[in-house]
């Protein structure tokens, strides 16, 4: 009878936790749906060459999986962000020997802020935030004044440009955008113009003002 009792609490147990994940779930973002490993080994051989030169984000980590097969097969430094506690529990008791050691943050993925060393973002998302996170990147892109590789599992950004595709995969790459970009180039009355200092001496340009091509 004791037996059968424990059971009954270990049962229910798992109900409520299983109940939680995704009942922030339905309430907070997209629903978990675990990777298969060999499928991103794969993917990451034929559609990006990931290695230990990269730093790689999974925006909505789940279980770990995507960063675990980075970090043990390619060695790449990881982080993942993942907005469900009891997920990043789960990840954190996971990935807790791989090598390079990956980091676990939980928090909303729109509202964090990347390392400067970021090199690809990946995502395994729904339609409704895909677009969202896209437009994150290209914010952190604009942010750090460089670029960086996206990959989407499952779903297609909207009129972005497809780098590369492997089965259900999309590569991208998005950069700075160049209109803000090209503020930081401006002179200090907006005009364009960048003015030189008059050295005085033969070969240099002297006084001479130069305006950006297409001013």
């Amino acid at each position: 009878m004791d037996n059968l009792l424990q059971l009954m609490q270990i049962f229910c147990f798992i109900i409520m936790a299983l109940a939680l994940v995704f009942g922030i779930t339905v309430l907070f973002g997209a629903p978990y749906v675990p990777s298969l490993a060999s499928e991103l080994s794969k993917m990451f051989k034929k559609l990006y060459p990931l290695g230990p030169k990269d730093f790689l984000i999974d925006m909505g980590s789940g279980d770990g999986i995507v960063l675990k097969v980075a970090s043990e097969e390619f060695g790449a430094r990881t982080l993942g962000v993942e907005l469900h506690p009891v997920l990043s529990f789960l990840s954190r008791i996971r990935l807790r020997k791989i090598k390079p050691l990956p980091k676990i943050v939980c928090q909303n993925y729109l509202n964090f802020s990347f390392p400067k060393e970021t090199t690809v973002v990946y995502t395994f998302s729904d339609s409704r935030d895909v677009d969202k996170i896209y437009q994150k990147i290209q914010k952190e892109a604009n942010r750090l004044n460089k670029e960086f590789y996206f990959i989407s599992n499952g779903f297609e950004v909207e009129g972005a440009k497809i780098e590369r595709q492997y089965s259900s995969f999309y590569l991208y790459l998005v950069k700075p955008d160049q209109a803000r970009t090209d503020i930081k180039k401006l002179g200090p009355d907006g005009s364009g113009k960048i003015k030189t200092k008059k050295h005085g001496k033969k070969g240099h340009l002297g006084s001479k003002s130069f305006v950006r091509s297409g001013d």
